[in-house]
């Protein structure tokens, strides 16, 4: 006699991304195993057994259609699952609630509001980063606060989410738990029009983060910056090839951007 799917059965079946792709399109409707194959640009062998598993934990049943086999989702199966997250919903649902009020709440601001706003995810000190920011460049401020509600994921009083411009430039930070995290591939681009200014920034935002190469560091929140004088762009946009590219392969040995030496590249025989 078969034994039953368990709870442990279904989460280890669906642990594999491939099979919740699988999940996903048997979703839309009945599929074959060259349909999902095709779809998915995997071959039929791995389908097969991907679709072999989640038919012994009962997410996925089969019907025959005169010579093909039709794959569909069983959603029976997945009841174990929904019934073992069900009781943690709260921690995520009042989240996204008071997310949705500061959102429609921010709508209501019009003209006040610019276009564009970065809206950048933290963990649980987005607070402190704002005020670490705002201390950082001139003519900055907060401009405010949410606070997170009884019975919410952080703290009562705690910050939610924190307006705040830099230079004239709004923000949003968010507390949105340890889900997500910074990467280099989107940073923030500072034109410098000295060397002060871009010693002043580079020290600061170093401060307990880390120096990369070409003008890039990364603060110690994790956020990535190019700290980068106007004349950099200048000198590498001059018509002479020759010497924008020895400005380019001064600027590749550097890690903070020294101007005196872009110029001096610049400006060699």
């Amino acid at each position: 006699m078969a034994r039953l799917a368990t709870t442990s059965d279904a989460f280890n079946a669906v642990a594999e991304p491939q099979r919740r792709h699988i999940l996903d399109l048997l979703a839309q409707g009945e599929r074959s195993v060259n349909e999902i194959a095709a779809l998915l640009e995997l071959k039929q062998p791995q389908v097969s057994k991907h679709l072999r598993v989640l038919r012994e934990v009962e997410l996925v049943s089969v019907r025959e259609l005169g010579q093909q086999r039709l794959y569909r989702l069983q959603g029976e199966g997945l009841k174990p699952v929904h019934d073992w997250v069900k009781p943690f919903e709260h921690l995520w649902r009042e989240r996204f609630d008071r997310l949705a009020d500061y959102l429609k709440e921010w709508q209501t601001q019009g003209d006040r509001m610019q276009k564009i706003t970065p809206f950048l995810w933290f963990d649980d000190n987005a607070e402190e980063a704002a005020n670490f920011y705002v201390s950082v460049f001139k003519n900055s401020k907060i401009l405010s606060v949410t606070r997170q509600q009884k019975d919410g994921p952080h703290p009562e009083g705690a910050a939610f989410t924190v307006s705040f411009q830099l230079d004239g430039q709004e923000f949003t930070a968010l507390n949105g738990g340890p889900h997500f995290i910074f990467t280099e591939a989107i940073s923030l681009f500072v034109n410098c029009e000295t060397q002060e200014e871009v010693d002043e920034l580079w020290e600061k935002l170093t401060e307990g983060g880390e120096e990369s190469r070409c003008g890039w560091l990364r603060d110690k929140y994790g956020l990535s910056w190019q700290i980068i004088p106007t004349i950099l762009g200048e000198l590498l946009q001059d018509k002479d090839p020759t010497k924008s590219g020895r400005v380019m392969q001064a600027m590749l040995q550097m890690s903070k951007i020294d101007i005196k030496a872009l110029q001096q590249a610049y400006d060699a025989a």
